[in-house]
């Protein structure tokens, strides 16, 4: 998933979680891994919801992360939850 932020600069490229170039998420006991294609001087937030009806999303710890250029992998808790809906936020 994407989202859009705008803050009258030329809009960053929204990344795409698992998309080219980048490996598929990953779950695994407990922990998730998100991969995406980065740009330098570009930060990026990954946000989640452990239900679509949450009224907001919430930061994940550590964020936002700076753009490498390259692929940007986060991992992280998964907070025990069964399931988890996460987002990528870029801000220029």
């Amino acid at each position: 998933a994407t989202s859009r932020c705008g803050t009258g600069a030329a809009p960053a490229t929204q990344p795409v979680i698992g998309g080219p170039g980048a490996p598929a998420p990953r779950f695994s006991n407990g922990t998730f891994s998100l991969s995406f294609m980065s740009q330098s001087g570009v930060s990026y937030t990954v946000q989640y919801k452990n239900d679509l009806s949450d009224p907001a999303w919430t930061d994940s710890p550590n964020m936002p992360v700076a753009g490498t250029g390259g692929v940007l992998t986060v991992t992280g808790s998964t907070g025990g939850s069964p399931m988890r809906f996460y987002r990528v936020i870029a801000m220029p």
